[in-house]
């Protein structure tokens, strides 16, 4: 089951809210118009798909309307995850220093100490033809 949420946007003009409202049917999503002005329009979003919502309501000048029990900044939260940022299982390595296998890294080498990182191998590499040297334009 996915989370759903709901979000509103007022537009200056009827032609604005139009133009949201076509690129956001186009893409899948279920928009609805909130007033009899067709200035307000009410889009329900799946989680994964807020980001977008956000964007292309917002260009065409949509501006998010508040309502009591979701506020603009939880809508953004929501959306781009200010509060979380996922940082997976084999990037952290701090317990690294601490661990025996990589303090011993002279005695007993293997393919996955940290002897093998890249800036320890400076000089490693000092036959190659391309001498490093560095990109860019140079007149």
């Amino acid at each position: 089951m996915q989370d759903t949420t709901a979000i509103r946007f007022r537009f200056s003009d009827p032609a604005g809210a139009r133009l949201a409202f076509d690129t956001l049917e186009e893409l899948g999503y279920t928009p609805a118009y909130d007033s009899a002005s067709g200035t307000v329009l009410h889009i329900h979003v799946d989680k994964q798909d807020l980001t977008s919502a956000l964007e292309i309501a917002e260009a065409h000048g949509g501006q998010l309307v508040d309502e009591a029990n979701m506020t603009e900044m939880s809508v953004m939260d929501q959306a781009y995850g200010m509060n979380y940022i996922p940082i997976p299982a084999h990037m952290v390595n701090e317990d690294w220093a601490d661990d025996d296998r990589y303090a011993s890294v002279r005695r007993n080498p293997s393919h996955d100490d940290l002897s093998h990182r890249d800036e320890e191998a400076y000089g490693m590499f000092d036959d190659e033809p391309t001498n490093h040297f560095p990109g860019g334009i140079h007149i």
